[in-house]
């Protein structure tokens, strides 16, 4: 599917070889066995104020969501083995929205090992390759139809170029994560990532819009701390660089510097508490702080803060209720809503509720349901939105 440039046809090959050898190499091994296998799937109704959403000059538009998340390791050797995930998702608007509808699929499968291990202590290790497809499309919310720009004014009739697949992309790349258990009170960790974002159309032949081509670098260290049989402290600290292939770099008013590309630094600060402050009740807390800085003139230089909690709590031995709260606020340190020096500029604040109920049907099989709602207050009405949905799914693990 869409592999009409190299580029692509490369990343479709990547895929389908890359699952056609760990599957090969599974079926192959003469001591494979299963370690773990899980499945959820949900299906999910909702709505969406979002004017990128909408047509017609309707304050909110339905929404229908599909999800499918699944794992499974397979061990070929006593310290290692095979791992696979796969995650879906595929959303689906009211008819004269149609063209804000959004399909996302990621892909992960490699080889995990634990090269150590003792009573008390060990060190895994997994590697291996990631792909990722998004189809996301988005309206003019004056027309409700895809976003078209006047590319040349002076041709009759003028020159126009639709941006309705500005934001689909193919993507792959590899990860390593590294986990040290050096005590039953204390793990240490490493997470990295390098992806290559190729986007379905990337417009490097347009005078009004940039490629959104990009590189991506990811480490987060970070380590588990077990102050007490009742309390576990998580702490990661994370880098991410950006690199575009050829989208310009801005200065300081927000105006593009020929032959410099744009890069950005992300810094990320993770910090969670998770208590159990009374028999049955798993309560946890945390902070999560992210940066990002303009490499070159800081325009769209950005802080983002965020807390949340999640409260579980078990009900017999079947039931299980689950809640999950979090406000955040991103604020540009330059951009304006309007991209005049002296406008109002770029801030974000989002609050989100979630309630999951779950039911223990089996020992394999679970049922759940859940609602949410997120509301997202922004200076610029594109990013100001209400959403709410609903959700039922099913868990099989093994």
């Amino acid at each position: 599917m869409f592999v009409h440039n190299p580029a692509r046809r490369r990343l479709t090959i990547l895929r389908i070889v890359l699952t056609a050898g760990l599957l090969a190499a599974c079926l192959r091994a003469p001591d494979a066995a299963l370690r773990k296998i899980g499945l959820q799937a949900g299906t999910l109704v909702g709505y969406d104020s979002n004017p990128l959403r909408l047509s017609d000059n309707r304050t909110a538009a339905a929404f229908s969501e599909l999800r499918l998340d699944s794992v499974a390791d397979l061990d070929v050797h006593q310290s290692a083995g095979f791992l696979i995930e796969l995650h879906g998702r595929l959303r689906l608007h009211e008819q004269p929205a149609a063209g804000a509808d959004y399909q996302q699929m990621d892909l992960r499968a490699g080889f995990d090992w634990m090269p150590y291990r003792s009573t008390s202590s060990h060190v895994a290790v997994a590697l291996g390759g990631l792909y990722r497809s998004r189809r996301t499309t988005f309206l003019d919310p004056t027309s409700g139809q895809d976003y078209v720009l006047v590319e040349d004014p002076a041709t009759t009739p003028p020159t126009t170029i639709n941006l309705a697949e500005r934001l689909d992309l193919d993507s792959a790349g590899a990860f390593l994560n590294m986990r040290w258990q050096t005590s039953r009170r204390l793990q240490f960790a490493v997470d990295s990532e390098y992806r290559r974002d190729d986007h379905r159309q990337d417009y490097r032949e347009s005078p009004v819009v940039s490629s959104l081509d990009a590189r991506r670098l990811a480490v987060m260290p970070g380590a588990v701390i077990t102050l007490h049989n009742l309390a576990r402290l998580r702490l990661a600290a994370g880098v991410t660089h950006l690199d575009y292939d050829e989208r310009l770099a801005l200065d300081s008013q927000g105006n593009e510097v020929p032959g410099t590309t744009r890069t950005y630094d992300y810094t990320t600060y993770r910090l969670a508490l998770d208590l159990l402050p009374a028999p049955r009740w798993d309560l946890r807390l945390g902070l999560l702080q992210t940066a990002r800085d303009d490499t070159f003139a800081g325009y769209y230089t950005f802080r983002q803060r965020s807390a949340w909690m999640s409260v579980r709590r078990p009900i017999g031995q079947l039931h299980l209720l689950q809640g999950y709260l979090s406000l955040g606020e991103l604020n540009y340190a330059t951009a304006t809503v309007t991209g005049d020096p002296g406008g109002e500029v770029r801030s974000s604040e989002v609050l989100q509720f979630v309630g999951r109920y779950r039911r223990k049907m089996t020992s394999a099989w679970t049922l759940f349901v859940e609602g949410g709602f997120q509301k997202s207050t922004n200076p610029d009405p594109v990013y100001a939105y209400d959403r709410g949905w609903s959700l039922v799914g099913i868990t099989f693990r093994h």
